[in-house]
Protein backbone atom coordinates (compact mmCIF):
# COMPACT_ATOMS: atom_id res chain seq x y z
CA UNK A 1 0.00 0.00 0.00
CA UNK A 2 1.49 3.30 -1.49
CA UNK A 3 1.07 6.43 0.66
CA UNK A 4 -1.32 7.77 -1.27
CA UNK A 5 -3.72 4.57 0.32
CA UNK A 6 -2.81 6.49 3.81
CA UNK A 7 -5.40 8.36 5.94
CA UNK A 8 -3.95 12.10 5.46
CA UNK A 9 -4.02 12.26 9.60
CA UNK A 10 -1.03 9.85 9.43
CA UNK A 11 1.32 12.40 7.24
CA UNK A 12 1.36 15.09 9.97
CA UNK A 13 3.92 15.08 12.67
CA UNK A 14 1.61 16.26 14.99
CA UNK A 15 -0.30 13.15 14.59
CA UNK A 16 2.44 10.92 15.77
CA UNK A 17 3.33 13.04 18.35
CA UNK A 18 0.23 13.15 20.24
CA UNK A 19 -0.66 9.05 19.70
CA UNK A 20 2.63 8.88 21.31
CA UNK A 21 2.37 11.15 24.55
CA UNK A 22 -1.50 9.08 24.70
CA UNK A 23 0.89 5.54 24.19
CA UNK A 24 3.34 6.57 26.87
CA UNK A 25 0.40 7.99 29.04
CA UNK A 26 -1.84 4.96 29.12
CA UNK A 27 1.42 2.16 29.42
CA UNK A 28 2.85 4.50 33.00
CA UNK A 29 -1.02 4.52 34.03
CA UNK A 30 -1.36 0.78 33.58
CA UNK A 31 2.31 -0.12 35.62
CA UNK A 32 0.91 2.64 38.58
CA UNK A 33 -3.05 1.43 38.64
CA UNK A 34 -4.54 -1.03 41.24
CA UNK A 35 -7.58 -2.49 41.60
CA UNK A 36 -9.92 -0.71 44.65
CA UNK A 37 -13.69 -0.57 45.47
CA UNK A 38 -14.66 2.96 46.17
CA UNK A 39 -17.89 4.30 47.13
CA UNK A 40 -20.04 5.99 44.29
CA UNK A 41 -23.60 8.42 44.41
CA UNK A 42 -24.79 8.97 41.44
CA UNK A 43 -27.57 10.53 40.76
CA UNK A 44 -29.23 9.92 44.05
CA UNK A 45 -28.17 6.41 44.23
CA UNK A 46 -25.19 5.02 46.42
CA UNK A 47 -22.99 2.24 45.01
CA UNK A 48 -19.80 0.65 45.47
CA UNK A 49 -18.22 0.02 42.69
CA UNK A 50 -14.65 -1.72 41.57
CA UNK A 51 -12.56 0.10 39.69
CA UNK A 52 -10.66 -2.79 37.28
CA UNK A 53 -9.02 -1.10 35.12
CA UNK A 54 -6.93 2.32 33.98
CA UNK A 55 -9.73 3.35 31.77
CA UNK A 56 -12.34 2.82 34.82
CA UNK A 57 -10.32 4.90 36.92
CA UNK A 58 -10.27 7.74 34.50
CA UNK A 59 -14.16 7.78 34.06
CA UNK A 60 -15.67 6.66 37.11
CA UNK A 61 -13.25 7.73 40.07
CA UNK A 62 -14.36 11.14 40.35
CA UNK A 63 -15.76 13.88 43.21
CA UNK A 64 -18.85 13.71 41.39
CA UNK A 65 -20.58 11.69 38.86
CA UNK A 66 -23.94 12.79 36.63
CA UNK A 67 -25.44 10.28 34.35
CA UNK A 68 -27.75 11.78 31.57
CA UNK A 69 -28.70 8.18 29.63
CA UNK A 70 -30.09 7.24 33.42
CA UNK A 71 -32.12 10.45 33.80
CA UNK A 72 -33.73 9.99 30.08
CA UNK A 73 -34.30 6.26 30.50
CA UNK A 74 -36.03 6.76 33.60
CA UNK A 75 -38.19 9.73 32.68
CA UNK A 76 -39.32 8.88 29.77
CA UNK A 77 -38.88 5.34 28.83
CA UNK A 78 -39.39 2.57 32.45
CA UNK A 79 -42.35 1.76 32.87
CA UNK A 80 -43.46 3.58 36.54
CA UNK A 81 -43.86 0.99 38.74
CA UNK A 82 -40.44 -0.57 37.67
CA UNK A 83 -41.95 -3.35 35.71
CA UNK A 84 -39.73 -3.07 32.27
CA UNK A 85 -37.68 -5.38 30.81
CA UNK A 86 -34.38 -3.77 29.75
CA UNK A 87 -31.70 -4.81 27.18
CA UNK A 88 -28.29 -3.19 27.82
CA UNK A 89 -26.08 -3.46 24.87
CA UNK A 90 -22.43 -2.03 25.80
CA UNK A 91 -21.63 -2.19 29.70
CA UNK A 92 -18.21 -1.57 30.08
CA UNK A 93 -17.66 -1.69 33.90
CA UNK A 94 -21.33 -1.53 34.69
CA UNK A 95 -22.22 1.62 36.28
CA UNK A 96 -25.34 2.04 34.31
CA UNK A 97 -26.54 -1.34 34.88
CA UNK A 98 -26.29 -1.28 38.88
CA UNK A 99 -28.49 2.25 38.27
CA UNK A 100 -30.61 0.84 35.89
CA UNK A 101 -31.05 -2.27 38.40
CA UNK A 102 -31.92 0.33 41.11
CA UNK A 103 -35.15 1.92 39.45
CA UNK A 104 -36.18 -1.75 38.01
CA UNK A 105 -38.07 -2.84 40.45
CA UNK A 106 -40.13 -4.92 39.60
CA UNK A 107 -38.26 -5.57 36.09
CA UNK A 108 -35.17 -6.94 34.51
CA UNK A 109 -31.97 -6.54 32.71
CA UNK A 110 -30.63 -8.21 30.28
CA UNK A 111 -26.75 -6.88 30.05
CA UNK A 112 -24.47 -7.82 27.53
CA UNK A 113 -20.69 -7.51 27.73
CA UNK A 114 -18.67 -8.19 24.65
CA UNK A 115 -14.65 -7.94 26.75
CA UNK A 116 -14.49 -11.25 29.47
CA UNK A 117 -12.15 -8.87 31.68
CA UNK A 118 -14.92 -6.14 31.53
CA UNK A 119 -18.05 -8.97 31.84
CA UNK A 120 -15.88 -10.06 35.59
CA UNK A 121 -15.48 -6.21 36.69
CA UNK A 122 -19.40 -5.87 35.81
CA UNK A 123 -20.17 -9.15 37.85
CA UNK A 124 -18.13 -8.07 41.09
CA UNK A 125 -19.95 -4.44 40.67
CA UNK A 126 -23.57 -6.30 40.30
CA UNK A 127 -22.50 -8.49 43.22
CA UNK A 128 -21.48 -5.53 45.20
CA UNK A 129 -24.52 -3.64 45.10
CA UNK A 130 -27.25 -7.04 45.26
CA UNK A 131 -28.35 -6.57 41.75
CA UNK A 132 -30.32 -9.90 41.66
CA UNK A 133 -32.06 -8.71 38.72
CA UNK A 134 -29.73 -8.52 36.27
CA UNK A 135 -28.73 -11.40 33.91
CA UNK A 136 -25.19 -10.78 32.28
CA UNK A 137 -24.61 -12.16 29.36
CA UNK A 138 -20.67 -12.49 27.72
CA UNK A 139 -21.29 -11.56 24.00
CA UNK A 140 -21.30 -8.95 21.34
CA UNK A 141 -24.77 -7.98 19.73
CA UNK A 142 -24.56 -7.49 16.34
CA UNK A 143 -26.84 -8.17 12.91
CA UNK A 144 -26.39 -12.14 13.44
CA UNK A 145 -25.07 -14.56 15.70
CA UNK A 146 -21.89 -16.05 15.61
CA UNK A 147 -18.27 -14.91 16.87
CA UNK A 148 -16.58 -11.68 16.26
CA UNK A 149 -13.40 -9.94 16.61
CA UNK A 150 -12.78 -6.65 18.94
CA UNK A 151 -9.84 -4.21 19.90
CA UNK A 152 -7.99 -5.69 23.17
CA UNK A 153 -9.02 -2.55 24.84
CA UNK A 154 -11.15 -2.20 28.16
CA UNK A 155 -13.44 0.63 25.71
CA UNK A 156 -13.17 -1.63 23.06
CA UNK A 157 -14.86 -1.54 19.30
CA UNK A 158 -15.45 -4.34 17.25
CA UNK A 159 -12.31 -4.77 14.17
CA UNK A 160 -13.52 -4.37 10.74
CA UNK A 161 -12.23 -6.82 8.26
CA UNK A 162 -9.58 -10.00 9.52
CA UNK A 163 -7.98 -7.56 11.92
CA UNK A 164 -6.37 -9.63 14.47
CA UNK A 165 -7.96 -9.42 18.24
CA UNK A 166 -9.85 -11.56 20.51
CA UNK A 167 -12.60 -13.85 19.38
CA UNK A 168 -15.98 -13.16 21.44
CA UNK A 169 -19.38 -14.80 20.82
CA UNK A 170 -21.59 -12.56 18.91
CA UNK A 171 -25.39 -12.72 19.02
CA UNK A 172 -28.29 -10.89 17.69
CA UNK A 173 -31.40 -9.71 19.90
CA UNK A 174 -34.10 -11.34 17.52
CA UNK A 175 -32.02 -14.95 17.83
CA UNK A 176 -31.81 -14.12 21.94
CA UNK A 177 -35.46 -13.29 21.86
CA UNK A 178 -36.61 -16.18 20.34
CA UNK A 179 -34.25 -18.73 22.13
CA UNK A 180 -35.07 -16.83 26.00
CA UNK A 181 -38.78 -15.85 25.23
CA UNK A 182 -37.79 -12.55 26.90
CA UNK A 183 -38.95 -9.48 24.78
CA UNK A 184 -37.20 -5.99 25.67
CA UNK A 185 -39.28 -3.19 26.30
CA UNK A 186 -36.25 -0.66 26.33
CA UNK A 187 -33.27 -1.26 24.32
CA UNK A 188 -29.87 0.84 25.66
CA UNK A 189 -27.31 0.58 23.12
CA UNK A 190 -23.70 1.67 22.95
CA UNK A 191 -21.14 -0.35 21.00
CA UNK A 192 -18.56 2.38 19.86
CA UNK A 193 -20.13 2.31 16.00
CA UNK A 194 -21.52 -0.99 15.77
CA UNK A 195 -25.30 0.15 16.45
CA UNK A 196 -26.52 0.46 13.12
CA UNK A 197 -25.42 -3.41 13.19
CA UNK A 198 -27.33 -4.22 16.60
CA UNK A 199 -30.63 -2.78 15.49
CA UNK A 200 -30.51 -4.78 11.96
CA UNK A 201 -30.74 -7.81 14.28
CA UNK A 202 -33.70 -6.70 16.07
CA UNK A 203 -35.86 -6.34 14.11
Amino acid sequence: MGYGALPSKFLHPSWWRIAGREFIAEKAAAIAFRSEVIDLNVEGTPLRFQIGDPTGASWYKKDSLDNEDIRHIETYLLAEDGSSIVFEIGCHHGLTTTLLSKRLQNGQLHAFEAMPDNLEILKRNLALNQCDNVVPIGAAVGDRSGEIRMKSKSNSAVLAGAANGPSVPLVCIDDYVEQTGVVPDVLKIDVEGFEINVLEGAR
